[in-house]
């Protein structure tokens, strides 16, 4: 699928790191992407930073079982490894920013990804943003833990991207299209293992609106269905040095805030 910049790293060689707030959000964001990844011999983390029940209105629904829906999830699309973090539901601006930073850091110090793909900064759900905010923190370009990052791509996420408000420092816009025809019914499957959280028509988070969406993206691009993507940042050089031993919480302090 995408060939890096450089050239020298061919999909089958690349490590794709995917960062999503809670269980679900992988899979409706950039599902489809990540098994195109896996199909073509890349190797394939997914880091979930919480397990995004907690806050639920209690009339909601609510799914104790996850984490092993996740798992299932990451089994269906391909993924390697799947990293579950521990930080309150809807109550990511509770911790200090240093907190979301670090499990990031982590995985970019042992993983090594030339793609991360993160969520939208302007999304409607808090913790999606700030999930943003310290990805683009770890990321940041003269950072030796990100020295292996190629290309930085933000993913929508039905019913939290489109929910935001109608202002340009909230809009998403797209300007990378990646075919999933071929994988859709792969994704599909994935989004089925999180049945309890999936809704019905007109729902933003049921199948119809989910595969209407792809489609809508696709016809954008001269594709048939099609996963978007906002790409925040793509290297065309040589990789700067890294820094393995970098300490941990490396990240530029005024991006904190």
């Amino acid at each position: 699928m995408y060939q890096s910049h450089r050239g020298d790293v061919a999909p089958k060689e690349q490590r794709v790191l995917c960062i999503a707030a809670h269980p679900d959000d992988e899979v409706l964001g950039v599902g489809g992407t990540l098994a195109r990844h896996a199909a073509e011999g890349a190797e394939v983390l997914v880091l979930i930073m919480s397990e995004g029940e907690a806050a639920k209105a209690p009339h909601s629904r609510r799914n104790a079982a996850r984490r092993d829906n996740a798992a299932a999830a990451a089994r269906v699309l391909g993924v390697h490894r799947l990293v579950m973090g521990e930080l309150a539901d809807q109550a990511f601006d509770a911790h200090p920013f240093i907190e979301l930073i670090h499990p990031i850091e982590a995985l970019l110090r042992e993983f090594r990804p030339h793609i991360v793909y993160t969520h939208h900064g302007g999304d409607a759900n808090t913790d999606h943003q700030l999930v943003f905010k310290a990805t683009y923190a770890a990321c940041r370009p003269l950072s030796t833990l990100s020295a292996s990052v190629e290309q930085l791509l933000c993913y929508e996420v039905p019913s939290s991207t489109e929910q935001a408000p109608a202002l340009p420092h909230y809009a998403f816009l797209p300007n990378v299209y990646v075919d999933v025809s071929a994988v859709w019914a792969t994704k599909l499957a994935a989004l089925r293992c999180y049945a309890a959280e999936l809704g019905t028509w007109p729902h933003t988070r049921s199948i119809e609106y989910i595969d209407a969406l792809a489609v809508k993206r696709g016809g954008e691009a001269g594709l048939r269905r099609a996963e978007a993507f906002t790409l925040i940042r793509a290297r065309v050089g040589p990789s700067p040095p890294a820094a393995p031993d970098a300490p941990p919480g490396s990240a530029d302090p005024t991006l904190r805030s």
